[in-house]
């Protein structure tokens, strides 16, 4: 169930994003640009309008409800694989 997130954990989800960020964000790839910073939905499309001009051909996925769940294990292993700060991320994240 999801629920309205009190004063204190937008305070803590603020924090982990701020720890995160500047960790994860150059490991993802440079066509990624959904809830990154710096990068908007105008950004991507315009990438997609500049490379329609680059090839022949096009290929139509559907997307919709690909990314609706996470396997919250798989989450919590790579966050402590790839960085010393998550500690305290983990922690907020497994509701701790």
């Amino acid at each position: 169930m999801l629920g309205i997130p009190t004063v204190a954990d937008n305070i803590a989800q603020t924090a982990v994003k701020r720890m995160l960020e500047p960790v994860l964000d150059p490991l993802f790839h440079c066509n990624s640009y959904g809830y990154r910073p710096a990068c908007s939905a105008l950004d991507a499309i315009a990438i997609v309008r500049r490379r329609s001009w680059e090839y022949d051909w096009v290929i139509e996925f559907d997307i919709n409800e690909l990314f609706n769940n996470i396997e919250h294990d798989l989450l919590m292993r790579a966050l402590r694989k790839t960085a010393d700060i998550m500690g305290a991320a983990c922690c907020v994240l497994d509701g701790g």
